[in-house]
């Protein structure tokens, strides 16, 4: 069976929400499980993006005298020529458009969930589309 495939983008907005969901208890251990073997393939795809990130950053930002990356009002990043910066910007949309395998999508019985999934945003459960369904008693 193929694995499901999603943008690394797509991952990283996700990730938040699927924390969340991951934090709720559940009445159904297999639905736990899942979720929580999930989580930790949605993190390791995270933390592979912030590692290739962080290279490129060394790749093509100046470097202060110690060489450190500088970085301006917390999240401005100094390059040495605009082309530089334009590779970093070409480089980091085409790691975030990279397509990753991750877990089979889920589905989660409302009822399975112990907690109370009013904490969840629209914008939240849109980000979790492509990795949760949710299912209602009047779905069966």
């Amino acid at each position: 069976m193929e694995k499901n495939k999603i943008l690394l983008s797509d991952a990283l907005n996700a990730y938040q929400s699927f924390k969340q969901l991951a934090e709720l208890q559940y009445n159904n251990f297999e639905t736990a499980y899942k979720i929580a073997n999930a989580y930790k393939d949605l993190r390791d795809k995270v933390e592979f993006y912030s590692s290739q990130e962080r290279k490129l950053m060394e790749a093509y930002a100046k470097k202060d005298s110690d060489g450190k990356v500088i970085i301006r009002d917390g999240n401005v990043i100094d390059f040495e020529t605009p082309e530089l910066s334009m590779q970093y910007r070409r480089d980091v949309y085409n790691l975030q458009n990279t397509e990753v395998e991750i877990f089979d999508t889920i589905v989660v019985n409302v009822s399975d969930v112990k907690d109370n999934l009013n904490c969840f945003t629209p914008i939240q459960l849109i980000s979790l589309e492509k990795l949760i369904k949710f299912k209602y008693k009047e779905d069966d």
